[in-house]
């Protein structure tokens, strides 16, 4: 498609073509219909006139044919134009000579005469109303004008035996053929016309409400972005000093800076879980941020997810240890390499382990399962902590929320790690499944299309 041409102008000069290329067939249909009424039905019709005129179809079709590519030429605010023209040109010219075919066919009574109704139709396709209906007036003059020359016998009367044979054909009969004839077109032109028209007017209100729905969702983008950007400022300007009071924090209670009373580091501790809760907000935010004004996100690199698994699976040992839970690993011995970043892998699984250790009660079990099966790689990270409650599950992946049961557990929680899983996953074009049962645990169940995966065993 030459991109210089507006998408209407480029489906009509589409049409067009489709047009001649119908035409291809109209004319070896007219050599055909010809043949067969000569050879096979005997018909007494001018061979040579007929078989003459579907050759001239092909000649002048070959000419639109050379004549189409250089539509594209035109100016913009002419190539329209230049396309009706050319339209109306092929449209006139077929007309003439299937008046030409009907009058060595029987004339008013030839059958030929119901093939007009075609180009009506693709005329109120291609052409505006006033065009086609000025195309319908000069067919029926075409064929009004042969017929009445051919009733005062200026012209000779084809006769075809069972169609039209040699007796005289009454003045009347012929006024009201032709009658009927004009009806047909007129009626067809108006019904087809009032059709089309009222289906581009559909297109034009269709593509208005898409121009003006695509300009909202800019609107509402660019204010997401914004609000983003504003977010990402905050978040990068509160991190440092949030660091800073923490560490002093630590330095006080350390004793540092002169003993400290019982009272005295109970409160500062107090103060230190609330400083690390405000750290992990702000980085969780900072990674839901990123995700949304960092689109393309930075390069992808060949990871190995296992390798990711068992780093992050460490890092959680000592916690699970600590609160008496159990922590079970099932994940294959060779490498299985990902197109990804190791962040995003590492936020995939901290994430996901850190809720279920953190919702597990002592004596528990948390158990990370990785598994190829067919095409796709699943993750499966399961718990007997709490459970989901039915009613918080279809908000699971919304920003913020955390589940009222969550809550009651843990006083501090950002409810963001389940939102930065999805935004993970959906890059990925991964998906995830919850089945969770109050009081008994939860199972997290993930799966990744194996074609951005790569068996280091395959390799």
């Amino acid at each position: 498609m030459d991109l210089r041409v507006s998408p209407l102008t480029q489906e009509l000069i589409e049409r067009i073509g489709w047009f001649i290329r119908l035409r291809w067939f109209a004319s070896a249909a007219v050599i055909a219909a010809v043949l067969l009424a000569k050879f096979a039905l005997g018909l007494n019709l001018p061979f040579e006139k007929l078989l003459l005129i579907g050759v001239a179809v092909s000649i002048y079709n070959s000419a639109f044919r050379w004549y189409l590519p250089r539509l594209e030429r035109f100016k913009d605010d002419r190539r329209e134009g230049a396309c009706r023209r050319f339209v109306a040109l092929q449209v006139g010219l077929d007309w003439l000579l299937l008046s030409l075919i009907a009058y060595y066919s029987g004339g008013i009574r030839s059958p030929v005469l119901l093939f007009f109704v075609f180009h009506v139709l693709l005329a109120s396709i291609l052409l505006p109303p006033r065009d086609c209906y000025a195309l319908v007036t000069f067919a029926f003059s075409s064929v009004a004008l042969l017929t009445m020359l051919e009733y005062f016998k200026l012209i000779p009367h084809v006769s075809i035996r069972g169609i039209s044979d040699f007796r005289p054909f009454p003045i009347n009969s012929t006024l009201i053929l032709l009658a009927f004839f004009g009806a047909m077109l007129y009626i067809t032109t108006f019904l087809a016309t009032s059709i089309i028209q009222a289906v581009r007017a559909r297109e034009r209100r269709l593509m208005s409400l898409q121009a003006e729905l695509q300009k909202a969702y800019g609107e509402l983008e660019e204010s997401v972005m914004m609000r983003s950007q504003f977010i990402l400022t905050v978040t990068h300007e509160l991190r440092a000093p949030l660091a800073t009071i923490q560490s002093l924090l630590n330095v006080i209670m350390e004793g540092y800076a002169g003993s400290v009373s019982d009272k005295a580091r109970e409160l500062i501790e107090r103060a230190e879980r609330r400083v690390r809760f405000l750290i992990e907000l702000v980085n969780d935010l900072l990674d839901v941020t990123i995700k949304q004004v960092e689109r393309s996100r930075s390069r992808r690199v060949e990871i190995d997810i296992i390798e990711v698994a068992r780093e992050v699976v460490d890092g959680f040992q000592a916690e699970a240890k600590a609160k008496g839970i159990a922590m079970k690993v099932h994940i294959p011995d060779h490498p299985i390499i990902l197109e990804s970043n190791e962040r995003d892998l590492q936020k995939l699984f901290g994430n996901l382990l850190s809720n279920a250790v953190k919702y597990t009660p002592s004596g528990g079990e948390v158990s990370l399962i990785v598994r190829e099966k067919e095409d796709k790689v699943e993750i499966e990270v399961a718990d007997t902590g709490i459970g989901i409650p039915e009613e918080a599950r279809p908000r699971l992946f919304k920003e913020f929320f955390r589940a009222e049961n969550a809550k009651r557990m843990s006083e501090y929680g950002t409810g963001l790690g389940l939102t930065i899983v999805k935004n993970i996953l959906d890059e990925h074009g991964g998906e995830i499944s919850v089945k969770s049962e109050l009081g008994k645990g939860t199972r997290f169940l993930i799966s990744l299309p194996r074609h951005s995966l790569r068996n280091s065993k395959e390799a």
